[in-house]
């Protein structure tokens, strides 16, 4: 399998990570949602996943708020959301 990351940015905002598999490509795709909202970001990031047909097994894996360099003197991002195994809107199958 070969690894595809989407998405770069210095904006303030929220963020979300997803990852998903590309089957018909033989990809793992990581892509970087951004929003003003934690439901934006969320939906973002797997609409990136969905363009690059990675939607077996997508999920949200991380999401923080970022105080990107665009926000003058805070330009760190802030981790206040834990890694998380499975997001809300896909459930993992057994």
């Amino acid at each position: 399998m070969r690894t595809e990351i989407i998405g770069q940015s210095d904006k303030t905002g929220y963020v979300a990570i997803a990852q998903g598999k590309a089957i018909e490509r033989n990809k793992d795709v990581t892509a970087v949602g951004r929003g003003k909202s934690q439901n934006e970001a969320d939906a973002n990031a797997l609409k990136l996943l969905t363009g690059r047909e990675a939607t077996t097994e997508a999920e949200i894996v991380y999401r923080y708020f970022s105080y990107g360099s665009d926000s003058g003197s805070r330009s760190r991002a802030k981790h206040s959301s834990k890694r998380i195994a499975i997001s809300q809107t896909s459930k993992r199958r057994t």
